[in-house]
Formats: structure tokens, C-alpha cells, sequence
């Protein structure tokens, strides 16, 4: 439930911003430099509440050895996916969009799933607001960033 509350506001608070986003002259607004910070914050959030509650579990050792693996393999497969799929950033700055590798670590590393959940979605606004991926991007990083985070538990 909270993590559904939590998407609702992010897709509230982003949606008048994506309609205030414009680009003139291949320059983006500060509606998407704030979107991409916002949506960097959100991963360093989204690991160090993560690494935090590692860090405090019955098996500190176990937690953190598990969420290294996941951002790893994260981090892996995003790599070798944007270097096989070219495809151009909406933004136009390079063709290393697909998949986005932000959201995908922030689905791979949630502190609880329902917070996990509602801080993917908020990066994953950001990220298209901020126009460096497309929504297929966004989907298929968080997509893959849940399956590793199933990985190890």
C-alpha cells in the first residue's frame, strides 16, 4: 500500500513538470537537469537505505555479500546491453539508452519491496522526464532489476 501511495505522488509531482519540459534549440529546460539530479538522488537513496539495512539484519554478512551481487549483476547487464543495443538517448546526447541502468539498480537494491518499488517508479520518472531514456528503457531496467534482486535473498 505504501508503495503505491508513494508511485501515485511521484507520478503527480512529475507529471506538471514533464509538461513544463521543453527543449529550444537542443537545450533542455532546468525541469530536466532537476529531473536527472532528483532521479540520481533517488538510486543513492534507494542503495544506502539498502546497504543500511544490510548493515543492521540478523546477517549483516550474508545481506551485504547479496547486495553486491545484485547491483553487480545490475551493473553487468546493463552494460553489455546498452554496448549490443544502440539505441539514441531522447535527448540526443549519445545511443546509450536501452536499458536504463538507474533504474534498473534501484529495483535490484530496495531497502523493503514497498518502499524498493515506490523509489524505482520515481527514478523511473525522473529518468524520462529528465529525457536520457525512453519508457520501454525505463520498463525493461526495472523489469530486469527485480528479477536480479530475486537473484539473492
Amino acid at each position: 500500500m505504501k508503495a503505491a501511495l508513494l508511485a501515485l505522488v511521484c507520478c503527480v509531482v512529475a507529471a506538471p513538470v514533464r509538461a513544463q519540459d521543453i527543449t529550444l534549440f537542443n537545450q533542455t529546460t532546468d525541469h530536466a537537469k532537476a529531473a536527472d539530479i532528483l532521479s540520481t538522488a533517488g538510486v543513492v537513496a534507494d542503495l544506502g537505505l539498502s546497504t543500511y539495512q544490510a548493515w543492521k539484519s540478523d546477517r549483516p554478512q550474508h545481506a551485504l555479500i547479496c547486495e553486491g551481487v545484485r547491483v553487480g549483476t545490475s551493473i553487468a547487464i546493463s552494460e553489455v546491453l546498452k554496448r549490443v543495443v544502440h539505441e539514441r538517448r531522447p535527448d540526443g546526447s549519445d545511443d546509450r539508452s536501452f536499458p536504463s541502468e538507474h533504474t534498473m539498480i534501484s529495483a535490484a537494491a530496495p531497502p523493503t519491496f514497498g518502499w524498493g518499488i515506490g523509489f524505482s517508479v520515481g527514478v523511473g520518472i525522473g529518468r524520462v522526464v529528465a529525457q536520457k531514456h525512453h519508457p520501454w528503457d525505463v520498463a525493461v531496467g526495472a523489469g530486469t532489476g527485480l528479477a536480479t534482486h530475486w537473484l539473492c535473498r
